[in-house]
């Protein structure tokens, strides 16, 4: 592919709004659109208006009013206090708090402890996920949600649920009569990685899926419990069933009820999914955009998980790949040789017991295995990052990045390669508080961009699975001669004194400022390769990364 040439403004405004789909498609990968509860969201809302009104009403005529107010604060602090005293308050988790509220303190090796129950030990998981004793009756997801590090919850209100004691296999065979889209594969017990055709980087035809699996295969709900109350066996087919639960009748969704508080964050975003497998199944390490409530109703899972700043450490495919938000690594068992620094990441396990609730930030990475067979309900909430990010890849970049006035196709590519920078050293330079030098500014926007490519591409083109780069002015081991030294200073010129230019980098700026810290990194990662490929097209974003880090000459 070429670069945005001269004269192809319709062109550069295709790209950029399939691109924006590439976003909106990932957003929305595992559930289709969170509107379809917007039904039972509405009764569920409506019935606790009714109830929030009664209260009211009868807070009026005591005049207590001041004292319900006093009560939920109230109760706001003591959960901040039992979340903060989880992750200070024992031997195990004594550093957690302070090494994920600081990032940047990540770098330092630590010991830790092999995973457990015989799984190989190759990964050391410093941490377990801290637990918080909860109770049923008091209000929990906002306070969790600001606190924005996982935890387990023990009796909330989950213990209210009929669900809890229901739940067993021949129930769930009188309540669901036939299951559709049940996933099957028949190599292995790893659901994954998920495989987007979609993708930008499919439609080049080197990509295959990893592990193929099918997930559009039905039964009847005895032929399916049949299958899955013995464990996965070696050399036969592994089923396991996720769906939205208004899709399995009134009834599974009536007997997870009260479940308002679960999606009070957003409840117009939200969706409930049910989760039924066997013993040992695996979903391997990815992450989701979303606020995630998961309970477990039956049997006992294992969670795996490491922050969004480990995104290097995990090996994650990139934002255009059909494996996007995946890990290559095995977050439980890696190939050392492959993952190095895996050793240094932040790594948490949890094995959620029935009644648990693992409130699941949004972008943390997690691996997630059946140790039993296991029944589970989750609730997805959109997150306050993905609509910043939404308004992020909604900006059109500005029409004189990409119009070409000289002979030189590579121009616009140019001009987008220093926005790139600017906003790489600007973001260091903000993110940190201090008064940076240009030079520090460069050094951090190199290293950032030799890691995005070093861990997201490099091993798909080392493997063929992309062609090597063939935009007019790729570089080779010796040469820059692209970056034409007159093209470059017209760039810098236009960049650095163009209105619609300055106003479009501080917006972005801004917006990309709003996201934690945690966070920044992997979400800036997808926007960079997002720029990239508006630049000189997916299959060259790669090259393209590398090129800016060693061709052009930084301010």
């Amino acid at each position: 592919m070429k670069p945005v040439a001269a004269n192809s403004s319709s062109a550069a405004a295709s790209a950029q709004a399939a691109l924006k789909r590439q976003h909106q498609q990932a957003h929305r990968r595992n559930n289709t659109v969170f509107t379809s509860l917007s039904v039972l969201v509405a009764v569920a809302i409506a019935g606790l208006a009714l109830v929030l009104f009664r209260s009211s009403t009868d807070n009026l005529e005591s005049g207590s009013t001041d004292q319900q107010h006093q009560s939920t604060h109230q109760n706001d602090e003591r959960l901040a206090a039992a979340l903060r005293q989880a992750y200070l308050g024992t031997d195990n988790a004594e550093s957690l708090f302070q090494l994920l509220a600081h990032p940047s303190q990540l770098e330092s090796t630590r010991p830790g402890v092999p995973l457990e129950n015989g799984v190989p030990g190759s990964v050391m998981l410093n941490f377990t996920v801290p637990v918080v004793h909860w109770q049923p009756s008091a209000p929990f997801a906002r306070t969790i949600a600001n606190h924005g590090l996982p935890v387990v919850l023990r009796h909330s209100v989950v213990d209210t649920w009929p669900a809890r004691t229901s739940w067993t296999p021949s129930y769930l065979e009188g309540a669901i009569k036939r299951l559709r889209g049940i996933y099957r594969n028949d190599n292995n017990r790893f659901f994954g990685p998920y495989y987007d055709p979609s993708r930008a980087l499919a439609q080049l035809g080197l990509t295959r899926p990893i592990n193929p699996y099918a997930d559009d295969v039905q039964m009847t709900s005895t032929e399916f419990f049949q299958i899955i109350t013995k464990p996965i066996q070696a050399g036969q087919p592994a089923y396991y069933f996720s769906g939205e639960s208004t899709k399995l009748g009134a009834t599974v969704f009536r007997d997870t009820q009260p479940m308002q508080e679960l999606f009070s964050l957003r409840p117009e975003r939200s969706s409930v999914n049910v989760w039924l497998g066997p013993a040992g199944a695996v979903t391997p390490g990815h992450y989701d955009g979303y606020h995630n409530f998961f309970t477990q109703l039956r049997g006992r899972k294992r969670f795996v998980l490491f922050p969004p700043s480990d995104w290097d450490r995990v090996g994650v495919f990139p934002f255009l790949h059909p494996n996007h938000a995946q890990c290559r690594a095995n977050l439980s068992s890696p190939d050392v040789a492959l993952f190095p620094e895996l050793h240094q990441a932040t790594g948490l396990v949890v094995v959620l017991e029935p009644g648990d609730m693992l409130y699941l930030p949004p972008l943390w990475f997690h691996m997630v295995e059946s140790l039993e067979m296991s029944f589970s309900v989750n609730v997805w909430t959109d997150s306050d990052e993905t609509e910043v990010m939404e308004r992020v890849f909604g900006v059109d970049l500005p029409h004189v990045l990409l119009e070409t006035k000289q002979s030189s196709s590579a121009e616009p590519a140019l001009r987008i390669s220093l926005v790139i920078q600017r906003l790489l050293g600007e973001l260091f330079a903000q993110s940190t508080g201090r008064n940076v030098a240009s030079t520090s500014r460069a050094k951090a926007a190199h290293s950032f961009l030799d890691r995005l490519y070093n861990v997201r591409y490099k091993h798909l083109y080392d493997s063929k699975q992309l062609p090597a780069a063939d935009y007019d002015w790729q570089t080779n081991p010796s040469s820059c001669s692209f970056a034409e030294k007159a093209a470059v200073e017209r760039a810098q010129k236009l960049v650095s004194s163009n209105k619609a230019v300055s106003q479009f980098v501080n917006a972005q700026l801004q917006a990309l400022l709003q996201l934690p810290s945690m966070s920044l990194e992997l979400w800036l990662g997808n926007y960079v390769e997002f720029l990239a490929a508006t630049a000189v097209g997916p299959a060259n974003a790669g090259h393209f990364m590398r090129d800016i880090r060693d061709c052009i000459p930084w301010e």
